[in-house]
């Protein structure tokens, strides 16, 4: 990392300080300013490398916190006037900016990218393939924070919404993949987004931001993160995020932050994190029992008249994600002492992932036999899903402790009819005969760096778990999120040839880790396939992964191409062709594979005596154009030009002619 002397710093510190100074990004919004109708853009934008941002940041984040600041102050003014009704802005017109600012983060999260890093011409030498990634990932968090300032704080969204919890998760995200170091480092620069992620964290969510934080408390020795802590529990423990009309900044309104003295829950941690509507609603009325857990293991005590019946569902589910190894200890050694507990559980999730080899992530002995003994008795358990607890990053062939641990137990899961498996745990495999249905486990296990470039190796993750699927003989159902080639696919046909339904969500081929597949390769993995004589369903990724495409990949490159007129009309004809090209992929692969009752190549499909009975476009070409990409009328684009609504959907008249012939365009009611 590059090293700044003394003065440098100071005045480094204080340009910083003086850019940021404005933004007062808080949950009040800014305390004083007026709301820039447009966002301030840059024409050489680099990434400012004591900040950890791109330098055109703060002119974003002083507009988001204007709209929170005046949102806020519109929101007092129904009940006591503010004086801030001299504003220029009308509702829809804030409605409108915070449409566009949603657009323009998102867009900026797809332009600084590792490839698009551009700073001082001096510091590239001076920087690792490391430390680029991580600034790339600290700009990401500060995108993260101005989205959640947006969603929550201007469009009022609740913290449970989909959007916030996916912003929240891919914050945490950049913190967890950032590389752990002693002292400054762009990781440092994430407290700040870490805690506004907390606000709006829910469940296990919470868990995660308070891991982060602690984790960079521990490495830096930051004093004031323990504050920072106890005010996010204070905010945790007013608000459940389950409420559509909960305001967590609200919090921020009483004096010295009303209730961050809360005693300690006597709820037992195993029950709390069932996250249970029964135990919200009762909650008082079990804090109050002498035995809580008396009341919730043994329901036919004298303890069980005192509340309504417990509800059979309530120990149906346990999750543990991303929690320190103490906690899972103590909730695990509790739950297996619960008979009710035990005889009701049925789907398992365990997630304590972390790519930092602290040691709150790594495996505690005191949990192995505890995992045995759960797994062993938890005879109803019917979904088994199973993250790598520490996955070890440098080397593909090695497993860890726990893993070896449970996999020389010989354990025996006949009840498990569904595996979800992160890297390294295909040994559950052979310990469920009965197992009907295996998939990749989510997110960034397999795709995240470190993982899917293994998918080449005899010996790699991806290809042991392939090969693991030799004693399933009831195995249907196939999900398989990471990278597969010829080779790997000739692997799992010859272990799994009775699969009825199979998902792959990325061909590749080569030495490169997105080294996309070409038309022969394609060809030579469906006559592979082929061998699959009760394969009905197959699920593919978007045809421009298959060697077909005349275009490249969308989701390549900088998006910023899509922006103007042009580049929506571009985007149109992209779409035009990917129709064309879904089309004749399909055709290729039902001549080898006529059998199928649904294919999906991006889109999905059914599929009668080999042929497609209709596609999402089929009879609709131009409505699924324009629903695809609707007429340009962005205020934040840099033509600012609104598309005529009668216009031609593509560059003219004769090439809406020649794709959308309104003798060839049939209503679906005809086919």
């Amino acid at each position: 990392m590059h090293t700044l002397g003394t003065a440098q710093i100071r005045i480094a510190h204080a340009q910083r300080f003086m850019a940021f100074c404005p933004v007062a990004l808080t949950p009040l919004g800014l305390r004083h300013g007026q709301l820039e109708v447009r966002c301030l853009r840059s024409v050489d934008v680099q990434f400012d490398v004591f900040g950890g941002t791109a330098s055109d940041l703060p002119s974003l984040l002083r507009e988001v916190g204007a709209m929170v600041k005046e949102k806020r102050s519109r929101r007092k003014s129904q009940s006591i006037p503010t004086g801030s009704g001299d504003s220029i802005l009308s509702d829809s017109d804030i409605d409108l900016e915070a449409e566009a600012l949603v657009r323009e983060v998102r867009r900026r999260l797809e332009r600084d990218t590792v490839s698009n890093f551009i700073c001082d011409r001096h510091l590239p030498a001076a920087l690792s393939g490391d430390d680029v990634q991580d600034y790339v990932l600290s700009n990401a968090g500060y995108l993260y924070t101005a989205l959640l300032y947006i969603y929550c704080g201007i469009q009022a969204l609740p913290i449970s919404s989909p959007e916030v919890q996916d912003v929240v998760n891919g914050l945490v995200w950049c913190s967890q993949n950032m590389k752990r170091s002693v002292g400054f480092s762009p990781r440092v620069l994430l407290v700040t987004p870490l805690f506004t992620a907390g606000l709006c964290a829910v469940g296990t969510a919470r868990a995660d931001v308070k891991a982060a934080l602690e984790d960079i408390g521990n490495l830096v020795g930051m004093p004031h993160i323990p504050t920072t802590l106890s005010i996010l529990e204070g905010v945790w423990a007013t608000f459940d995020g389950n409420a559509e009309n909960e305001d967590v900044w609200s919090y921020f309104d009483r004096p010295l932050f009303v209730g961050l003295g809360r005693r300690k829950s006597r709820i037992p941690r195993f029950i709390t994190i069932l996250d249970h509507p029964y135990v919200k609603e009762y909650q008082r009325a079990i804090e109050s029992l002498s035995d809580p857990v008396q009341f919730f293991c043994y329901p036919e005590s004298q303890l069980g008249a005192l509340l309504p019946p417990i509800p059979d569902d309530i120990f149906k589910k346990l999750s543990l994600e991303n929690n320190r190894w103490a906690h899972t200890v103590e909730i695990l050694s509790s739950f297996v002492d619960c008979p009710l507990a035990i005889e009701k559980l049925e789907e398992l999730n365990v997630k304590i992932s972390s790519s930092s080899p602290s040691k709150y992530h790594k495996p505690s002995a005191k949990a192995y036999p505890i995992f045995t003994r759960l797994l062993k008795e938890a005879v109803q358990l019917k979904t088994l899903a199973w993250m790598d607890p520490y996955p070890e990053f440098d080397s593909h062939d090695v497993t860890s402790a726990l893993h070896k641990y449970l996999a020389d137990q010989k354990l025996n899961l006949p009840s498990v009819t569904t595996l979800i498996l992160g890297p390294n745990a295909e040994f559950f495999v052979s310990a469920a005969p009965n197992l009907q249905k295996i998939s990749s486990a989510p997110g960034f296990a397999w795709l995240g760096r470190g993982f899917n470039w293994l998918h080449r190796y005899e010996k790699g993750p991806q290809r042991r778990l392939v090969r693991s699927l030799s004693p399933a003989k009831q195995l249907e159902d196939v999900e398989l999120r990471f990278s597969f080639n010829r080779d790997s696919i000739a692997d799992l046909v010859k272990a799994a040839p009775g699969m009825k339904r199979l998902l792959l969500e990325e061909l590749s081929d080569g030495d490169q880790q997105y080294e996309e597949i070409g038309y022969e390769d394609l060809k030579s993995i469906i006559l592979e396939l082929a061998k699959l004589e009760s394969l009905t369903v197959l699920r593919l990724p978007y045809v421009n992964s298959l060697g077909i495409s005349s275009f490249p990949d969308p989701g390549k490159g900088c998006g910023h191409a899509y922006s103007t007129l042009g580049g929506t009309k571009l985007a149109r004809i992209h779409l035009l062709h990917e129709t064309r090209e879904t089309e004749e992929a399909a055709d290729i692969i039902l001549q080898s594979l006529p059998q199928l009752t649904k294919l999906c190549i991006k889109e999905c499909a059914d599929v009668k005596a080999g042929k497609i009975v209709r596609w999402p476009w089929t009879g609709r070409l131009r409505d699924h154009i324009l629903e695809s990409w609707p007429r340009h009328n962005w205020m934040d684009s840099e033509d600012d030009v609104k598309e005529d609504p009668d216009g031609p959907v593509l560059y003219s008249w004769e090439e809406d002619e020649e794709w959308f012939p309104t003798s060839k365009e049939h209503s679906i009611d005809e086919l």
